[in-house]
């Protein structure tokens, strides 16, 4: 998307300054009883958290179903919003 907003092949490399923060602010790396309140706050809406909490059960108990519920029904939703704003933006430069 940004590339369609500024007609250039560079701008998804910049993605990166936006991923990497939100990828750091996740429970990757530190659980979420050592985050202050406002990061735990903002991780209850990362996405990335939601893919960590649904796959670090299976590696250490098994099945989380309703974590892996959560994960996908949250993908799931963030997916169909990015998609449909793509989609409207490059329309909108098309038409």
């Amino acid at each position: 998307m940004p590339a369609l907003l500024t007609k250039s092949e560079q701008a998804t490399g910049t993605l990166s300054l936006v991923f990497f923060p939100i990828a750091f602010m996740s429970t990757a790396f530190v659980p979420p009883a050592l985050m202050p309140g406002w990061l735990q706050t903002v991780n209850s809406w990362n996405p990335i958290t939601f893919l960590i909490e649904a796959i670090r059960p299976l590696m250490v108990s098994g099945y989380d179903w309703a974590a892996i519920g959560k994960a996908l029904i949250a993908i799931a939703v963030l997916g169909l919003v990015l998609q449909s704003a793509t989609l409207w933006a490059f329309r909108r430069l098309t038409a």
